[in-house]
């Protein structure tokens, strides 16, 4: 065998068994080439197979996405539950109508911006736990814990 066939088949077995760094679960980037055709042609001017491409580790990703039209309830259960279901960190919980009537007499609008913007001096940040609703999201979940908590 020519020094130029040993080194391709030493190469094309490094590429196999490293799998080249490739973390697509298992399945080879790189098509190997075949031996015995290469050994048959008696030429280390054989043409290697085609090997596919890559991704491009540089190219965009897709950004998740807040999802739309999501209703209150469910955005309480997703963002809102761990504090206003137990009472964390001074959360008046959720249908614990002495908590929230001091709160629900200020008026829903009151509340949608102290959800929106935040209670200074208190737990509740700015948009809470869901930074990425909208501020139509976030009405329909104060909408929500109001008519759980009359």
């Amino acid at each position: 065998m020519k020094a130029p066939s040993i080194l391709v088949l030493m190469l094309s077995f490094f590429l196999i068994s490293c799998d080249g760094g490739n973390s697509s679960g298992g399945k080879s980037i790189y098509t190997p080439i075949n031996a015995a055709d290469f050994e048959k042609s008696g030429s280390s001017k054989a043409k290697p197979t085609a090997v596919e491409k890559a991704p491009d580790p540089a190219a965009p990703t897709a950004v998740a996405e807040a999802p739309k039209s999501v209703d209150g309830k469910t955005i309480y259960n997703r963002s809102c539950a761990s504090c206003h279901n137990t009472g964390a960190a001074g959360a008046p919980k959720v249908g614990d109508t002495n908590a929230w009537a001091s709160r629900i007499a200020k008026g829903t609008d009151a509340l949608i911006q102290s959800a929106i913007k935040g209670v200074p001096g208190t737990a509740m940040m700015p948009k809470g736990t869901c930074a990425a609703c909208s501020d139509d999201e976030l009405k329909a979940t104060v909408e929500y814990m109001v008519s759980q908590s009359k």
